[in-house]
């Protein structure tokens, strides 16, 4: 029940819904590689964009296409939030897409950012706290991260 304990201490970790196992693996398989949308959401924070696979390709209700083999299905990108890059204006990225600040929450290590993305709801961006001050709620922001970072799971 203490998602972070479990993380620290388990060497597997089982993760059920509804009396059912979803996954079972390590505290990183769980983490870096959900199966499922309940998995992706249950352990850590996670930012999860709507989109449907057809044809060999993924178009996200955000308006970002790319290729990835597979059923054609409606699907969420995982992405984590700590995988996600609040970028500059000459900064470029594998994956971006603008938003608009809803919230900034300075943290130390860290500023979390709330980001509206066109159809797909609220991004969590966790950036480092340089340019903090440069940035605030209700301006543009455009956020970005590597295709590696990303992982597709059945909607």
């Amino acid at each position: 029940h203490d998602q972070s304990e479990a993380l620290a201490l388990a060497n597997r970790i089982a993760v059920m819904r509804e009396g059912y196992l979803e996954q079972v693996g390590t505290a990183q398989e769980i983490y870096a590689s959900p199966k499922t949308r309940f998995v992706s959401t249950f352990i850590g924070e996670a930012n999860l964009l709507p989109g449907r696979r057809s044809n060999g390709m993924i178009k996200l209700a955000a308006g970002t296409r790319f290729a990835d083999a597979g059923p054609d299905e409606e699907i969420s990108l995982l992405i984590r939030p700590e995988n996600l890059a609040a970028l500059g204006p000459q900064e470029a990225a594998e994956v971006t897409l603008d938003g608009e600040i809803r919230d900034i929450i300075y943290l130390g290590s860290h500023v979390k950012y709330k980001v509206a993305v066109a159809g797909g709801g609220d991004m969590i961006v966790h950036a480092k706290p340089d340019g903090v001050q440069s940035r605030s709620i209700g301006g543009k922001m455009r956020i970005g991260w590597r295709r590696q970072h990303q992982r597709i799971v059945s909607a």
